[in-house]
């Protein structure tokens, strides 16, 4: 019993590092710092919300680049297929605008949560959005834009039956690394909490995944139907370490990322308990 359930324990643990090799082996996420870099963003981002799902108009978004004006101040990714050398997917972070707050976050213009329209409250969030990823990299036709699966197909050396054997190698939710890259920008810019758009039918990915996440309120037509949601990085990352231990590892980097959200967090307790004393009492005291 005991070493059948060892034997489990190296099995599971075996197929972890191989997810994580194989995922960083498969893709590198760079990030869009480049007029030439955001420029595939813009196109990638043309293909799949203008072309293949008709979220945005064409008409308005010339040389076939989908851009609007949160792209100015916004931190790009793409994310690119190591072996084709083609882009893959992309996201973008927006981050809040310190003299214009009530006007940081594509999210306000569409959702009236107190928390988005609370002087203040904006400054301390960032949005994710623009997550998506190429047709070219999906698991079947019918997935969604969010987070697919990727298969790729491998070579195994040796024959059956004098025929190549091949297998059929799964990539699943491809896009972590996309918000590995977008939680580190706001980690760097001392934002604990994320809002974003999550697809209707991708929420029970996200839950898989072990992203915890809170509701901002009802469903809303945009981009198809889609929810606003908000979450705090450090509780994502706590909650996908006993969920899934395996995307953990990916979007965590090996718990790097972990260790920054934790710093973040201690010294957010440490300024907020500061914040609640009066210095001069403190500094009588200490004299």
């Amino acid at each position: 019993m005991a070493s059948d359930l060892l034997k489990n324990m190296l099995t599971e643990a075996f197929n972890r590092e191989a997810f994580y090799s194989n995922y960083n082996r498969t893709f590198s996420i760079v990030e869009a710092n480049t007029d030439e870099l955001r420029e595939e963003c813009y196109k990638l981002r043309y293909e799949v919300y203008c072309i293949e799902n008709d979220f945005e108009d064409p008409t308005r978004n010339p040389n076939q680049m989908e851009r609007d004006t949160y792209d100015i101040d916004a931190v790009h990714f793409l994310m690119v297929h190591n072996e084709s050398g083609k882009p893959a997917g992309t996201v973008r972070v927006v981050l809040p605008k310190e003299e214009m707050e009530m006007d940081s976050f594509p999210m306000q213009e569409l959702c009236d949560h107190p928390i988005l329209h609370t002087p203040g409250r904006p400054a301390k969030l960032c949005q994710i959005s623009r997550l998506c990823m190429s047709k070219h990299f999906r698991r079947r036709d019918n997935d969604g834009s969010v987070l697919p699966a990727y298969y790729e197909q491998e070579n195994i050396k040796g024959t059956q039956n004098g025929n190549m054997v091949y297998i059929r190698r799964r990539i699943p939710y491809a896009p972590l690394g996309l918000l590995r890259a977008a939680f580190e920008v706001a980690i760097k810019n001392r934002i604990a909490d994320c809002v974003m758009f999550i697809e209707s039918d991708q929420l029970r990915n996200f839950e898989k995944m072990g992203i915890a996440y809170k509701v901002l309120g009802p469903k809303i037509a945009y981009h198809g139907e889609q929810q606003p949601v908000i979450f705090n990085i450090k509780n994502v990352l706590d909650t996908m370490l006993i969920d899934n231990l395996a995307c953990w590892e990916i979007i965590s980097d090996m718990g790097r990322l972990h260790k920054l959200a934790n710093g973040l967090h201690q010294n957010s307790w440490q300024d907020g308990v500061m914040d609640n004393l009066r210095w001069d009492d403190v500094h009588k005291k200490l004299s």
